[in-house]
């Protein structure tokens, strides 16, 4: 279920987010609780966010909202370089998350091969202030960028 959670929220990020901007009413002061506030309140293949890192653009971390209604924090480990690996191996294993996931196998039309989407996920609960907190944690502790709503992307 986790897994199918992450894969939609990959395909959808792949198809079409773009980044939210200032004028669209995204700012820096406002809050990443609120992000996820907001994100409890959407339906169906909309209940996802994406905060990604603003100087890279290729890590991130992302919310979906569970079948129970709660905030399912996900980690993908698909740019992430050995030293990430690890960070985010102790991290997720501090909160008794001790194994990745992976789905998969998907198929690269471009290289013939096949390969699955690997990364953590961590069940935050129903509140958006201590979810927040977790995905703070998370960019810091295995990026090393902080998370405000300048980062965020969703479709």
């Amino acid at each position: 279920m986790k897994a199918h959670i992450f894969t939609i929220i990959v395909l959808l990020a792949a198809v079409g987010c773009s980044k939210k901007s200032s004028d669209e009413g995204i700012n820096d002061t406002v809050s990443v609780e609120k992000e996820l506030q907001s994100l409890s309140k959407r339906v169906n293949q909309d209940r996802f966010v994406i905060f990604e890192d603003p100087k890279l653009k290729k890590n991130f971390v992302q919310f979906a909202v569970s079948e129970s209604d709660t905030f399912l924090l996900d980690v993908p480990s698909m740019h992430m370089d050995a030293d990430e690996l690890a960070k985010a191996k102790d991290f997720f294993e501090k909160l008794g998350v001790l194994d990745p996931y992976s789905t998969g196998p998907y198929h690269n039309h471009d290289t013939g091969e096949d390969f699955y989407f690997t990364g953590w996920q961590y069940d935050a609960g129903i509140n958006p202030e201590k979810a927040a907190n977790v995905a703070k944690d998370a960019a810091m502790q295995i990026y090393g960028f902080s998370l405000d709503a300048s980062n965020v992307i969703s479709n």
